[in-house]
C-alpha cells in the first residue's frame, strides 16, 4: 500500500509570510512532475513580486525555468517590480519579529532553505555526509530511498542553537536510520585507550588526532576520553551529574556521550564481585574521522549489575555523532543512567557556550530507552550568519521599579564572512534602538553596550526585552533574536514594623537575590522583609523551623541586598538561629531569610533586647554597664556577657606585621585586627600546622615563672583562628604550643596555656586557621602559682670546633657554633662528652691516624667514629668476584677491606639460608673465601662505609654446586640496613662468603669487610669439609755417614720439617725419571718409615749398614689433625 508523506514548509519571509507545500508519494517525485513545477514557479514569481532582487528566490526560478524548457514549456520572463527597501527598524515596527507566529515562521522557513539546499546538493551528486543525508531523508523532500521502513511520517527531534551555532538532531520512535553502530573492538587500526591520569574508575587517556577537529572555533589536534563517558579538551577524570551548566570541570570544553559514574571494571550481570564482562574503551583513527567506544562499561554504583556500550564519532567537519547501542541492568539492580549527555564550549564568558542533549541529577528511566539511538551535533557553517547569543545585562533580570539599567547583548558572527551586523533592542514596546557591532572574524562575539540607558517602569510587573541581529545577508534567522522578561518587583516580600513575628516559607518566593552576605546561604529561594524600626533600640532576631537545615538570616541597609551593607548575618545547619541584640537607629532595614541547597517553611520574630553587657568607648579608656544601643550612642563596642569589674575593657594595641611584636604586660588585654597585614613565611610546624595564606600578626610576652594563658576567647573573635606561642630569636623560633579552636565560645577562637620559665621571651602570632582574617580581642593572664618543666628556649650544647688547627671543645648555643665553623651537639657537654676521637684514613687509605672529624677533613681523609687505627686499620680495596668458583681470597684476619657489588649479577641456585631470599630474589653479589680457625669467626660489614641495605651468607661445601648454609644475616647494624654474622668455624675449612643486597630492587652500593676470630674454641653446628692442602717441601735435607771407630756405621738423615705432618722416608737404588715414589706405586721405591712430625728440625737414623749408591726422598702428607 503506498503511504502518502508530506511535508509543509513554511517559508517566511521578513515582509510576510508565504507557503510552499511539496508532497512527496513513495515511488515518484511530485517535484519532478511539470505541473507540479508551473504551480511553484508562479508562487516564486509572487514572492519575487514583493521582493524583487532576493538571491534565494531568483536562483529557485531560474531553476524551475530550466526543468520547464527541458520539459518544452515556454517559460515568461521574469516579472520587473521595484524592491521596496525595508530596514530593520521599518521591519520592526510591522511586528516582523515581534510575535510568537513570525518566529516559528521564521524558523520554518531557515529549516525549508536548508533542506532544499541539501537536496539540491544530493541531485548534483555532491558529497553527503551520513548527517547530512539522514537530515535530508527525514525531511520528506526526497524519495525514501536506502530507509529501513516507510515510517518517516515524522521530523526527527532537533535542538539549539547555542551561542555559537551549534544544533542537535536525533531519531526516536523506532526510526532507525540514523542509528549504525560501528563496533570497532578488535578492529584493524583500533586500540585500546590507556588511563594515563587516574584509575579504572575516574581516569582518563589522550588521543592524539591525524587531522584537525574544529569545535567551537579551536582546532583541536587531541582529545581525552575519560573512564565517565566524556570527552575533554584537556584532561578532566572527575564526574558529577549536575545539570547547572556550563560546568566548571571541563574549562576547555568537552563533549558528553554518557557523563555518568562508570567504572570500567565493574561491568557485570547481577552477581556482585563477579564481572562477567570487564569493560573498555576502544580508539579507532580513520584519518577523516576518530572513533571512540566504551564497550560494556559498568556503574561505580551498584557495582557488577549494568553493561553499557556506546561511542562518539567526531569528524574532520566538526560534527560529531554519539550511538548508543546497550545499557543493560541486571537483578538487582533498579538504578537507571543519571547522565549528561551534551557538549560545552568553556565554563567562562563568553566562551561558554553549551547545548545539553539530556541532564538529569537522579537516577532517570527516560535515559534507560536510548539504546539505539543516534544524536547529532553539528553547525550549519554559513557564509552569512549573525546571532544574538545571550542578554548579559540587566543581571540579574529582577529589578526594582525605576532602576536604571545598561542594556547589553552578546552577539556573535556565526557565518564565514568577516563583516559587522545591524543590531538593536527595544524594551517593553517603546523605541527601537539601532546600532551596529565591530566588523568581527568567524565565531567572534562582542558584548556591546547600547549607547543610553533604559528606566524600569514604577509599577510592578514583567516587561519584555528583545535584541536582536539584523544582517540583511542573513542565511540563518533563527538564532537572530534574544527575548526575555524583565520582571518589575519591589525589593522585598513584605513589611514589617517594630516588633512582629510571621510564619512564612522561601518556598515558592524566587532566588531574588545572589550577592548578599549571606554567602553560599543566598544560593535558593529567599523571602525579604522590608523592616522598619521606628525607634532607637537593640533587637533580637530569630527564627525557628521545624526542620533542622542549613538557615541564613542577614540584617541589611540595602535593597537589593548586598555584601557591602550587611548589618549582622548568621548562618547555622541548625532550626533555630538567632541574631542577638542588634543596636539599630530608626530607619528602615531589610532581613533577609534563605537557605543553602533547599527551601523551607519557618517563623520569624523580631523582639526587643534587655541584655546588660560592657560597653567599651573612647578607644577602650572607658568602661559601663549598659544595652546595645545605649553602647552605640557612646561609639562604643558592645560585649554580651562581660562586665567591666570582671572583664576590663581591652586597650587598642595594634600587633605588628613581623616578629617581635609590641610588648604585653601581664595581664592584659588588647584588641586588633590581621586585615591589612601579610602571610607569614617559615614558620615551623607549632602545635599545629601553620598555613601560609593566612594573615597573621605579632605580639611579644616575657615569662614570670608561672603558667601563663594566651586566648582570643572573646566574642569579639567572630572568625576562625589559629595561634601559636614561640621562643627563640625571631630568625630560629623555638615551639612552644600552637592551637586551633581551643576556646569553648567562640567556638572557632583560639587559646594556649603553657609554664613560662622567668625572664624568657616568648613571640605571639595571631593568624587563621585558612585565608581569613578579622578583629579580635586578645587576654594574656598568669596563675600566679610557680610551674617547672618550662621548654628551654635558649639551650645549650657542645661544639667541637678548630682553633688554628688544634681541636677544641666548648659547651655554647648552636648559632655561636656556626659562628666557629664547629660541631654542635644540643645533647652533649664537653666535660662529660668530649668531642669523639676515631679512625681517620687519609692518602687513599695509605695512611691512618687517631683523631677528631674535623681534623680528618682537614687531611681530605674518611673518618669512623667507631674504631681506631690500632682497633682496625683502614681498609684495603679487595674486590670480590661475581663466580663463586672464582671467590677471592681474604688474606687476613682483623683487616678491613672495601668492595662494591654495583655491576656485579645475582645467584640463581642458592640453598635456604635463614634470612635469604633464596632463588625468586636474585640480587647483585660478589664471592670471597676464608679458612676457618676452629674458633668463633665474625664477618662483619657494620661500618659507615658500607653505604646500601646489605645482606651476607657463609656457605661450606666440596664444590660450588654443593654449597651448605652456615649462617646468614640482614640488617644486624641497625638504621644503615649493613649486615653481620657470627658462627663456629671448623679448622682448616674454606668458607665462602657472599656479600649480596636485601633484594633485586635494592640499590647496590659499597661495604667494608672485616673478618675476626675470639680465639676461643667452639664446637660447630655445620661440620665443613677440611681443606686438602698440598704441603711445602721440607727444608735442608741432608744425610751423611754415621761412622763408629774408623768406620761407616749407617746413614742419618736430617731435615726442617715446615708443618707438622705425616713423613715418610724412601729410598731406592734405581730411581724413576721424577725421582718421586708416588706413595709407594713406584716399585723402584722401599718405605723406610713413616713418621708423625712436628714443625722443625728433625733427624733419622737408618739401621747399620748402607750401600755403595742410594737415593732418598722424603713426602709429606698435610692432612691437619685434630
Amino acid at each position: 500500500m503506498n503511504k502518502w508523506l508530506s511535508l509543509i514548509v513554511m517559508t517566511t519571509l521578513l515582509f510576510g509570510a508565504a507557503y510552499l507545500a511539496v508532497a512527496t508519494e513513495s515511488g515518484r517525485s511530485v517535484l519532478n512532475s511539470t505541473a507540479a513545477t508551473r504551480e511553484m514557479l508562479q508562487q516564486v514569481d509572487a514572492l519575487l513580486a514583493k521582493n524583487a532582487g532576493n538571491p534565494e528566490l531568483l536562483q529557485k526560478r531560474a531553476e524551475l525555468a530550466t526543468k520547464l524548457a527541458d520539459a518544452g514549456e515556454t517559460v515568461a520572463e521574469q516579472p520587473q517590480t521595484a524592491a521596496e527597501v525595508k530596514d530593520v527598524e521599518y521591519l520592526l515596527s510591522e511586528g516582523a519579529l515581534d510575535n510568537a507566529a513570525a518566529l516559528e515562521q521564521e524558523q520554518a522557513e531557515a529549516r525549508a532553505a536548508y533542506y532544499m539546499a541539501l537536496r539540491d546538493r544530493a541531485e548534483n551528486g555532491d558529497f553527503l555526509s551520513p548527517s547530512e543525508k539522514e537530515e535530508l531523508y527525514a525531511s520528506g523532500i526526497l524519495d525514501g530511498q536506502g530507509q529501513s521502513d516507510d515510517s518517516r511520517d515524522h521530523l526527527d527531534n532537533t535542538g539549539g542553537p547555542d551561542g555559537f551555532g551549534y544544533r542537535w538532531m536525533d531519531n526516536l520512535g523506532g526510526d532507525t536510520a540514523t542509528y549504525a553502530w560501528e563496533d570497532i573492538v578488535g578492529a584493524p587500526g583500533a586500540s585500546l585507550l590507556t588511563i594515563s591520569s587516574g584509575t579504572q574508575d575516574d581516569g582518563t587517556g589522550t588521543v592524539n588526532l591525524s587531522f584537525n577537529f574544529p569545535f567551537y572555533g579551536v582546532n583541536r589536534t587531541a582529545i581525552y576520553p575519560s573512564t565517565n563517558g566524556a570527552i575533554g579538551m584537556t584532561s578532566v577524570t572527575s564526574y558529577s551529574n549536575t545539570c547547572t551548566l556550563p560546568s566548571t570541570l571541563f574549562p576547555s570544553g568537552g563533549i558528553w556521550p554518557l557523563w555518568d559514574d562508570q567504572h570500567l571494571d565493574r561491568g557485570g550481570t547481577g552477581v556482585s564481585g563477579t564481572v562477567s564482562d570487564s569493560g573498555s574503551i576502544w580508539v579507532k583513527d580513520e584519518g577523516n574521522r576518530v572513533i571512540v567506544q566504551w564497550d560494556s562499561v559498568g556503574r561505580f554504583s551498584p557495582s557488577y549489575q549494568h553493561t553499557y556500550s556506546y561511542q562518539a564519532i567526531l569528524y574532520s567537519s566538526g560534527k560529531i555523532k554519539l550511538q548508543y547501542k546497550a545499557l543493560d541492568r541486571y537483578t538487582p539492580s533498579t538504578t537507571f543512567p543519571s547522565a549528561t549527555i551534551g557538549i560545552q564550549q568553556g565554563s567562562t564568558a563568553p566562551a561558554n557556550n553549551y547545548l545539553t542533549y539530556a541532564c538529569n541529577t537522579v537516577a532517570d528511566a527516560s535515559q534507560d530507552t536510548i539504546r539505539n539511538r543516534a544524536v547529532w551535533f553539528y553547525q550549519l557553517f554559513l557564509n552569512n550568519d549573525f546571532s544574538c547569543s545571550a542578554v548579559v545585562s540587566p543581571s540579574p533580570l529582577r529589578v526594582s521599579p525605576g532602576t536604571v539599567m545598561n542594556i547589553v547583548g552578546r552577539f556573535r558572527n556565526s557565518g564565514s564572512v568577516t563583516q559587522s551586523s545591524p543590531i538593536g533592542y527595544r524594551f517593553n514596546g517603546g523605541a527601537n534602538h539601532i546600532e551596529a557591532t565591530a566588523v568581527l572574524a568567524t565565531n567572534a562575539t562582542e558584548d556591546h553596550d547600547f549607547a543610553g540607558t533604559e528606566t524600569a517602569p514604577m509599577t510592578v510587573g514583567d516587561y519584555e526585552l528583545l535584541l536582536w541581529s539584523g544582517l540583511t545577508t542573513d542565511q540563518d534567522h533563527t538564532n537572530d533574536t534574544c527575548r526575555v522578561t524583565v520582571q518589575v518587583r519591589e525589593c522585598y516580600d513584605e513589611t514589617q514594623t517594630d516588633a512582629f513575628t510571621d510564619a512564612g516559607t522561601t518556598c515558592g518566593a524566587v532566588n531574588d537575590w545572589s550577592n548578599t552576605c549571606l554567602g553560599i546561604y543566598d544560593g535558593n529561594e529567599d523571602y525579604i522583609y522590608q523592616w522598619t524600626t521606628t525607634t532607637g533600640g537593640s533587637w533580637k532576631i530569630q527564627l525557628i523551623s521545624a526542620t533542622t537545615y542549613y538557615w541564613g538570616v542577614a540584617v541589611t541597609s540595602s535593597c537589593p541586598p548586598d555584601s557591602f551593607n550587611c548589618l549582622a548575618t548568621v548562618t547555622a545547619y541548625q532550626d533555630t538561629v538567632s541574631i542577638n541584640c542588634l543596636a539599630l537607629e530608626p530607619g528602615t532595614h531589610y532581613i533577609v531569610v534563605d537557605q543553602y541547597l533547599s527551601c523551607g517553611a519557618y517563623t520569624l520574630s523580631v523582639t526587643p533586647c534587655t541584655d546588660q553587657g560592657r560597653c567599651c568607648y573612647n578607644g577602650g579608656a572607658n568602661c559601663t554597664d549598659n544595652g546595645p544601643y545605649d553602647c552605640l550612642q557612646l561609639g562604643g563596642e558592645w560585649s554580651a556577657g562581660y562586665t567591666c569589674a570582671a572583664n576590663p575593657c581591652p586597650v587598642q594595641l595594634q600587633g605588628t606585621d613581623d616578629c617581635p611584636g609590641p610588648l604585653l604586660s601581664v595581664p592584659m588585654t588588647v584588641s586588633g585586627t590581621t586585615a591589612g597585614a601579610s602571610a607569614e613565611t617559615g614558620i615551623p610546624t607549632c602545635g599545629t600546622g601553620y598555613s601560609t595564606t593566612a594573615l597573621g600578626v605579632w605580639y611579644t610576652v616575657v615569662g614570670t615563672g608561672n603558667t601563663m594563658t594566651v586566648g582570643l576567647c572573646d566574642p569579639v573573635t567572630t572568625w576562625d583562628t589559629e595561634m601559636f606561642v614561640f621562643c627563640g630569636g625571631c630568625d630560629n623560633l623555638i615551639c612552644i604550643d600552637g592551637d586551633d579552636d581551643g576556646c569553648v565560645t567562640p567556638g572557632l577562637a583560639s587559646t594556649i596555656t603553657w609554664c613560662s620559665a622567668p625572664g624568657t621571651t616568648y613571640h605571639i602570632l595571631v593568624t587563621a586557621f585558612g585565608s581569613g582574617f578579622g578583629d579580635y580581642v586578645l587576654a594574656v593572664t598568669d596563675d600566679g602559682v610557680p610551674c617547672t618543666g618550662a621548654i628551654d628556649c635558649a639551650p645549650e650544647g657542645r661544639c667541637c670546633y678548630l682553633a688554628a688547627g688544634i681541636p677544641m671543645c666548648v659547651d655554647n648555643l648552636e648559632a655561636e657554633c656556626t659562628i666557629l665553623g664547629g660541631q654542635w651537639d644540643d645533647l652533649s657537654s664537653c666535660a662529660l662528652n668530649p668531642c669523639p676521637v676515631g679512625r681517620c684514613c687519609y692518602n687513599n687509605g695509605a695512611s691512618c691516624t687517631d683523631n677528631t672529624d674535623l681534623e680528618c677533613q682537614t687531611l681530605g681523609g674518611i673518618w669512623t667514629s667507631t674504631t681506631t687505627c690500632a682497633e682496625t686499620g683502614c681498609p684495603t680495596i679487595l674486590q670480590g668476584s661475581d663466580d663463586c668458583l672464582d671467590a677471592v681470597l681474604v688474606p687476613a684476619m682483623n683487616q678491613q677491606y672495601v668492595g662494591t657489588i654495583v655491576g656485579y649479577t645475582g645467584e640463581f641456585s642458592l640453598p635456604t639460608c635463614a634470612s635469604w631470599y633464596g632463588v625468586s630474589n636474585n640480587p647483585a653479589g660478589v664471592w670471597y673465601k676464608f679458612l676457618g680457625t676452629g674458633n668463633t669467626m665474625t664477618v662483619s660489614l657494620c661500618d659507615p662505609l658500607s653505604d646500601y641495605d646489605s645482606e651476607i651468607g657463609v656457605f661450606c661445601g666440596e664444590t660450588c654446586d654443593a654449597l651448605e648454609c652456615v649462617g646468614s644475616n640482614d640488617d644486624y647494624c641497625g638504621s644503615y640496613g649493613a649486615s653481620e654474622v657470627s658462627f663456629c668455624s671448623v679448622s682448616g675449612a674454606e668458607y665462602k662468603l657472599l656479600v649480596t643486597a636485601f633484594s633485586e630492587t635494592s640499590t647496590p652500593g659499597n661495604f667494608a669487610l672485616t673478618i675476626t676470630d675470639d680465639g676461643t674454641f667452639c664446637t660447630p653446628t655445620v661440620v665443613c669439609p677440611i681443606l686438602q692442602l698440598p704441603c711445602d717441601p721440607v727444608i735442608d735435607l741432608t744425610a751423611y755417614v754415621v761412622t763408629s771407630g774408623q768406620s761407616g756405621d749407617h746413614l742419618r738423615l736430617e731435615f726442617d720439617a715446615p708443618q707438622d705432618a705425616l713423613y715418610k722416608i724412601w729410598y731406592s737404588n734405581v730411581p724413576n725419571n721424577d725421582g718421586n715414589p708416588d706413595d709407594g706405586a713406584d716399585a723402584n721405591f722401599i718405605l723406610v718409615t713413616s713418621l708423625n712430625f712436628g714443625a722443625g728440625v728433625h733427624t733419622y737414623d737408618f739401621p747399620a749398614g748402607f750401600d755403595t749408591y742410594r737415593y732418598i726422598v722424603v713426602t709429606a702428607d698435610c692432612t691437619p689433625a685434630r
